[in-house]
């Protein structure tokens, strides 16, 4: 399927970034996957697979670090392309 488009991130809290995206309406997608990592350790890639919709929340994130995302669309003829990685920092602890 097509890579998903506007693909942004917003910091929520100390520990949670929302993501938004618009999802290619002409394939029948399955799926999302979504990789994430610390910027300053980009080999511990996390990986999350879930339904289709137009917004996830990561949470359980260290407060004020880099964060990287990257996010894929999966329909039955498999994963589509990654988007390139889109890069925020949660939020300082209070």
């Amino acid at each position: 399927p097509a890579q998903p488009s506007g693909f942004e991130a917003e910091a929520e809290l100390d520990s949670r970034i929302m993501l938004s995206w618009l999802w290619p309406v002409q394939d029948p997608i399955i799926s999302f996957e979504l990789l994430y990592w610390e910027a300053s350790n980009p080999t511990d890639k996390h990986r999350v697979v879930f339904d289709p919709a137009g917004s996830y929340a990561v949470d359980s994130l260290k407060p004020d670090t880099l964060y990287m995302f990257s996010l894929a669309a999966r329909s039955d003829m498999g994963l589509g392309v990654f988007t390139q990685p889109i890069e925020t920092r949660t939020a300082q602890s209070s």
